[in-house]
């Protein structure tokens, strides 16, 4: 009979297919030389470059989508308060004797004590652009309702009973300020021509905390009233109108409107009312 030889595993190493040089380069494969280092920061930073300016242009770009969202959420609130009021949607509602903004008046919140009852809006948040730069928090419940809210539409700070905000008088006589008297600012639906004309909300700033944050003022004239539009989505500012719709518009469409803006902002951080352009 024939033996059979046991056979055993035989461990195949690397150097039996390369030399012991080859073997050695094999293990030294990802060290890297400086000017190799020095290119691979180069290519990242150029992608970087590259990259950033298109993440910040989304980045605003969903900023300024939320911020429409917001405005219509805010303009179905005004519709279904002026249903439950008389046909009056509100810029500013005297309480107590407080200016209760529009904001205010549509969380259904007291003074000191919003509430989640209402039926118009149900988070405050809604009424902040995710663009303003300004702190919202004052520390002052009846405060914060006002910093930082978007403006409603206020053709100046004087009384007007009745007005026609455009010049050729193609609106109708909505527009009803009585800030002397009881400090009611509003507008009344039924005397409007052309809703898809009319601003109500929009974009706008609010450079300390007074009784104005809630304003936008077509025409900003002094540092008394610095509450004006600003542009804050791309040099354009979010406008709601009174028929629901938001549009986003620059410096002239806003100046050539039907609604006749004076002075724009260009960002938050104007100093003064100075800065409008």
């Amino acid at each position: 009979m024939k033996k059979h030889k046991h056979q055993t595993n035989k461990i195949v190493k690397i150097s039996d297919f390369f030399g012991v040089s080859d073997f050695l380069r094999l293990n030294n494969y990802n060290t890297f030389t400086l000017i190799e280092l020095l290119v691979v920061i180069s290519i990242i930073a150029i992608l970087a470059s590259m990259l950033l300016p298109a993440l910040n242009q989304a980045r605003d770009k969903a900023r300024s989508s939320m911020c429409s969202n917001n405005q219509k959420q805010i303009m179905l609130a005004q519709s279904q308060y002026a249903s439950d009021y008389n046909e009056w949607m509100i810029s500013g509602v005297p309480v107590n004797g407080y200016i209760k903004s529009y904001g205010a008046v549509l969380l259904a919140s007291s003074l000191n004590s919003p509430s989640d009852n209402s039926k118009y809006l149900h988070d405050e948040a809604v009424l902040h652009c995710p663009s303003d730069m300004l702190e919202v928090n004052s520390g002052d419940p009846h405060k914060q309702l006002m910093r930082g809210v978007y403006g409603t539409w206020r053709y100046n700070l004087s009384d007007s009973i009745g007005r026609d905000p455009s010049s050729n008088n193609s609106l109708g006589n909505f527009y009803f300020s009585n800030t002397s008297t009881n400090g009611f600012v509003g507008y009344f639906t039924i005397k409007m021509k052309k809703t898809s004309k009319i601003i109500i909300t929009g974009d706008s700033r609010c450079p300390s905390y007074g009784g104005g944050c809630w304003i936008m003022l077509r025409e900003v004239r002094s540092a008394a009233s610095p509450y004006g539009a600003v542009l804050r989505h791309s040099k354009k500012c979010n406008m709601g109108y009174a028929d629901g719709h938001v549009e986003s518009q620059n410096n002239n469409e806003l100046r050539e409107g039907d609604m006749e803006f004076i002075n724009l902002y260009i960002n938050d951080a104007a100093a003064s009312w100075n800065d409008a352009i």
